[in-house]
């Protein structure tokens, strides 16, 4: 089952062809983006600039991010600078941690928010007044995406639910406001697959030429171009698509997964009930010992075996004869020893463990979720 659609995924490539010229026109100017990421690169990257301070060098480096780390309310430049400012040493070891490359989505997701919560830490203790000083996730992504364009994504959590949206998709790439990396890269990974198919040359063609001919950088991965085209998503969009659709298909991926965790319960349930019942047969010598039935009277246990809800005894009474008998917890049959409450309790654990393998077994076979 594709987790985003591939139609609507043409669609908003074509989208973003239809309207490249007013996406870059002069009042837009979107192409400004690959100037931030040639100036971030060139000063980065340059043995030029290794005299300057942490701080120095990161101010001209993000001199061109312009709107990407600047809003009405959200000054994460000034926020960025001020932090290395006033501690460099803490701020330039968040950095290097969130610059440090790894293939673990969830590690580098946690990366993000380690370095947007450090560089909040410093504004606390040193320029908490400078109310519009914000550093968020998305700010963190976009200095990892700078640093790093092939490898990584720009996220913006609000364009990026809405792509979601228009994508028809039945997972979230946010999670009450969270940055979910991993399903945003699979959404931007499909989106890129698609770009570089045959039909879209054209655009990758006309793209290219307009980044040449600005002398900006040209980011053969075309990851900034993914973003570029989820940010230019227009909510219009979602007003003509059928969700129930996807309302169908993020229910059935909810069971599924639920079903991949319920399999993986009782694995592990498995586990522990075979080493439960090796720990009973250790411990404790039930063959030979007495008991009494306050329907059969005094016995003495000949064999003890597992049974599929509770164990079972075989019992040779002295004048009931033979009996099979549950050692049911609930309804206590004497046990002539020192460890009788300690076996009823081990017994009662392993029993419960065997009740809720079955309960959960049964779930997996049907379409019950269990939020």
């Amino acid at each position: 089952m594709p987790k985003f659609s591939s139609v609507n995924i043409d669609r908003i490539i074509q989208n973003y062809r239809n309207n490249l010229d007013i996406i870059n026109n002069e009042y837009n100017n979107e192409l400004f983006k690959w100037e931030a990421l040639k100036q971030f690169q060139d000063v980065w990257f340059s043995e030029e600039y290794n005299d300057l301070s942490i701080h120095d060098k990161l101010k001209k480096a993000l001199s061109k991010t312009s709107s990407l780390l600047y809003s009405q309310f959200e000054h994460s430049k000034d926020c960025l600078l001020r932090a290395f400012e006033f501690e460099p040493e803490r701020a330039s070891e968040a950095l290097q941690r969130l610059f440090t490359h790894t293939d673990d989505l969830n590690e580098r997701e946690n990366n993000l928010y380690h370095f947007s919560a450090e560089i909040e830490a410093i504004k606390t203790v040193h320029f908490i007044n400078y109310e519009f000083d914000k550093f968020t996730p998305y700010a963190s992504s976009v200095l990892l995406a700078l640093y790093a364009p092939s490898e990584n994504y720009i996220f913006k959590r609000s364009k990026a639910d809405l792509c979601c949206n228009l994508l028809n998709s039945y997972v979230d790439v946010s999670d009450n406001g969270q940055v979910k990396l991993i399903p945003y890269y699979e959404m931007c990974d499909a989106i890129l697959e698609q770009l570089l198919s045959k039909k879209n040359k054209g655009l990758l063609d006309e793209h290219d030429k307009l980044i040449k001919e600005k002398g900006y950088y040209l980011d053969e991965s075309r990851h900034w171009l993914v973003y570029d085209i989820i940010f230019s998503c227009d909510e219009k969009y979602l007003e003509n698509i059928d969700h129930s659709s996807r309302d169908e298909a993020k229910k059935q991926y909810k069971i599924e997964i639920t079903k991949q965790q319920i399999a993986k319960e009782i694995e592990s349930l498995k586990a522990k009930i075979a080493d439960k019942e090796k720990e009973i047969i250790t411990k404790y010598d039930f063959v030979g010992m007495e008991v009494t039935n306050k329907y059969f009277g005094k016995g003495v246990i000949k064999e003890f075996s597992f049974g599929k809800t509770y164990e079972i005894v075989k019992v040779m009474f002295d004048t009931a004869g033979e009996k099979n008998i549950a050692l049911n917890p609930g309804f206590r049959m004497e046990l002539n020893t020192p460890d009788e409450e300690q076996i009823y309790k081990d017994i009662d654990e392993f029993d419960k463990m065997k009740t809720n393998l079955e309960k959960k077994e049964k779930m997996l076979n049907s379409n019950i979720i269990v939020d």
